[in-house]
């Protein structure tokens, strides 16, 4: 008897009779072939649709019987949508499969994976700022220690004046992602606001002037810079019916210095509606810019 000759999935029955060996193909049905690849029945009959694969047809019966090429194509169809390919691309090798097309998928799968490692860089940088940014507040909050920090310019990004609802600015938010063409980060770019400490409003707390998303690791398309220089600055916890006392604290300090506020005071949210529902877990900083 000789040895059956196995081919990937592909299994041959091997007889001898005469000196000659005969070899009969063996074939699977579609729903074995789907549980063979974990598929779906009409994934396979979308792929045939495509022309991926052409099973057989039994004669006797109708039904798809998938032989030796099949399963060729096949394999390599589930490797290329592993190296991320469309169907378009993987059916246009299929229909030219040579050494050369070869050698340009398995480049453009190099290209593709350095992509990949860049973009996993930057949201590295990004998570790791958002964090370190998020520790730093938890350990500053309870102490609300006035600093004088010196910035250089720090861009961010307007997203508008600030609406006559505060309870509007998510839908803003989504609106100037769409505009341009941006994902919603809401975890890694922190709210900021544009403050009018001249009076405190009914609800207990300072209006907004303007709505901006700041972030440590910039990765936003920014159209606004804080201007470089000196800043007082405090973080602390609590609803924002706490920051005008806050302030006021702020400004006695700036006094105490021989300083003097200039411009807008900004008030970023470290932790907020996204982060958690509990307002008393809120973390604020303030800032005033000094001379």
């Amino acid at each position: 008897m000789g040895n059956p000759r196995v081919c990937g999935i592909v299994c041959q029955d091997g007889a001898e009779s005469k000196g000659i060996s005969v070899k009969a193909e063996k074939s699977l049905t579609i729903k074995q072939v789907a549980q063979l690849y974990n598929v779906s029945i009409d994934t396979l009959r979308y792929y045939e649709e495509l022309g991926i694969v052409a099973p057989e047809r039994d004669p006797r019966n109708g039904y798809r019987r998938y032989r030796e090429q099949d399963f060729k194509r096949l394999n390599i169809t589930f490797s290329l949508l592993e190296m991320n390919f469309s169907l378009a691309k993987i059916k246009e090798f299929l229909d030219n499969h040579c050494l050369t097309k070869s050698l340009e998928l398995i480049s453009f799968e190099l290209n593709d994976i350095e992509r990949k490692i860049d973009e996993l860089e930057r949201r590295r940088k990004k998570v790791e700022s958002c964090l370190l940014g998020l520790v730093n507040a938890m350990h500053d909050a309870p102490l609300e220690r006035v600093v004088i920090k010196e910035y250089p310019q720090r861009p961010c990004l307007t997203i508008s004046s600030m609406p006559g609802n505060a309870e509007d600015i998510p839908r803003i938010v989504a609106e100037k992602a769409h505009e341009l063409q941006i994902p919603i980060d809401a975890f890694h770019s922190m709210p900021c606001f544009q403050m009018d400490t001249s009076k405190i409003n009914d609800d207990g707390h300072f209006d907004a002037k303007s709505v901006m998303l700041f972030n440590a690791a910039p990765a936003l398309r920014s159209t606004t810079f804080f201007p470089a220089g000196k800043y007082a600055s405090v973080t602390f916890s609590g609803p924002v019916q706490a920051t005008p006392s806050i302030y006021d604290r702020l400004l006695s300090h700036i006094k105490e210095l021989g300083l003097s506020p200039v411009g807008d005071m900004l008030e970023f949210w470290h932790i907020h509606e996204y982060i958690s529902s509990d307002s008393s877990e809120y973390i604020h900083t303030i800032e005033q810019r000094v001379v």
